[in-house]
């Protein structure tokens, strides 16, 4: 399409190897050009997720799981320093980490872009009402990424669960962010 392939990539395709990786070095930009030249491609339309639909995913639906398979932490389940990853794996590596309805790679891996801006959760007692402002002052722009990735620094558990998030500019390219897209109706 002519697009530019991301950074890493070897003549406009991922290095030998890495064919099955996720996506990464690609910012909000990206992610949504491919989903329209797949949307196009493919006759339907797909985006990034809402923060609210990746956590829905993420936590099994209305059973709110902290983890997509439970609210046990199960190291093996992810693809993460403590599950024993080193490096990017094939997406789908570990699908003894899958949720309900059999998506996979929702924790560990690379951390994933969304549709959402910044806001706070509302009744948030963490933050000071002028915090807030300052911070939504500074931040309009960015966007929500959800997950962990498999590189991150962990220092407790609650850091890999459905749950986590932050944010970055919409220019931000990253070794440990890509996306996901999800599929506008059936």
């Amino acid at each position: 399409t002519g697009y530019q392939p991301p950074s890493h990539f070897l003549n406009g395709k991922p290095r030998e190897g890495q064919e099955k990786f996720p996506v990464v070095f690609v910012n909000i930009a990206d992610a949504e050009a491919f989903a329209a030249w797949r949307s196009k491609r493919d006759g339907v339309t797909y985006r990034l997720p809402t923060e609210f639909e990746w956590e829905y995913a993420a936590r099994s639906g209305n059973k709110n799981y902290l983890f997509p398979w439970g609210n046990k932490w199960e190291a093996a389940r992810a693809l993460t320093k403590e599950g024993g990853a080193t490096d990017l794996g094939n997406v789908g590596s570990r699908p003894e980490g899958q949720n309900v309805w059999g998506v996979m790679d929702l924790i560990g891996s690379v951390r994933e872009w969304t549709a959402s801006k910044v806001t706070f959760y509302p009744n948030n007692k963490d933050i000071l009402d002028d915090q807030k402002s300052e911070v939504m002052a500074k931040a309009s722009n960015d966007r929500i990424v959800r997950s962990s990735s498999f590189q991150a620094p962990v220092r407790d558990t609650r850091e890999l669960t459905s749950t986590n998030r932050d944010w970055f500019a919409v220019t931000e390219r990253s070794a440990f962010i890509g996306f996901r897209l999800v599929k506008n109706g059936n």
